[in-house]
């Protein structure tokens, strides 16, 4: 196994501890460990300083996580539930108020495709990006990534595959997103003990990213291992993501952002 690569493995889920170790020639130096959690429960707030300066310029990095009530952090509430938090009013020094707005069962925004036939997209208002025009009833034909055959009205030809009635939405190009880290998550800095949530996050990016019409990103700074791992699922289908553009990897200095401790 290559130094800070990743091994991973799919077991059935069964409700209980799992647990991992590492051993160093025969010697256990790491070990973690996860539990079936509860229910959503709790909206934690956790600032990463007690004080901060009046001076108008310092802040304070605070992260919300949802916790059962046990105080254990329910990494699949955001992929199982929707929820919107809101914090109302600060007040002195002192958070005043919070509060979530409910929680809800939700389903992925991304449908299931079967690339291998042609894709018939019709009733739509297509957005033509280099006249400026918008083209009503329109229908498009993509067929294995590639669109062959767009019009207006009624098709002329028969249409053997899966058929999107977009029913009088917009339909335009996707969207390139130019300057992205989808292998980093939004925070100044990392523990590994924390790598299933980081983990978790960075696959929902590629997830989010089509949800919100990107089907290209161009990654300008990435850890290589993880995002090679994720385009192969990508290209693979078995997960939800857009085109990856990348460059080189990331580029890191102690306390800097994001801050990685070194491996002593």
């Amino acid at each position: 196994m290559l130094r800070n690569s990743h091994l991973e493995w799919t077991v059935p889920y069964e409700s209980g501890v799992l647990a991992a170790c590492g051993y160093t020639n025969g010697c256990k130096v790491i070990a973690e460990q996860i539990e079936t959690t509860g229910e959503p429960a709790v909206l934690a707030l956790l600032p990463d300083r007690s004080i901060i300066q009046a001076n108008m310029e310092d802040v304070s990095v605070i992260t919300v996580q949802v916790e059962d009530t046990q105080g254990r952090i329910v990494p699949t509430s955001q992929s199982r539930t929707q929820g919107f938090y809101q914090i109302l009013s600060l007040s002195g020094r002192r958070l005043v108020h919070a509060y979530h707005s409910g929680l809800r069962d939700t389903e992925k925004n991304v449908p299931d495709l079967d690339y291998k036939s042609p894709l018939l997209m019709k009733n739509a208002r297509l957005v033509d990006v280099t006249s400026g025009q918008i083209m009503e009833n329109a229908w498009v034909i993509a067929d294995k990534g590639m669109i062959i055959a767009q019009g207006s009205g009624k098709m002329e030809t028969n249409h053997q595959g899966l058929v999107f009635d977009l029913k009088g939405r917009y339909l335009i190009p996707g969207l390139i997103d130019a300057h992205c880290h989808s292998t980093a998550s939004p925070v100044f800095s990392m523990r590994m003990m924390d790598f299933s949530h980081h983990y978790h996050q960075q696959k929902q990016n590629f997830v989010s990213s089509i949800e919100s019409g990107v089907t290209t990103i161009r990654d300008m700074g990435a850890f290589p291992v993880l995002l090679h791992m994720f385009i192969r699922d990508i290209e693979k289908g078995s997960l939800p993501g857009p085109r990856v553009v990348y460059c080189n990897s990331i580029l890191n200095v102690m306390g800097s952002h994001p801050e990685i401790p070194r491996r002593t």
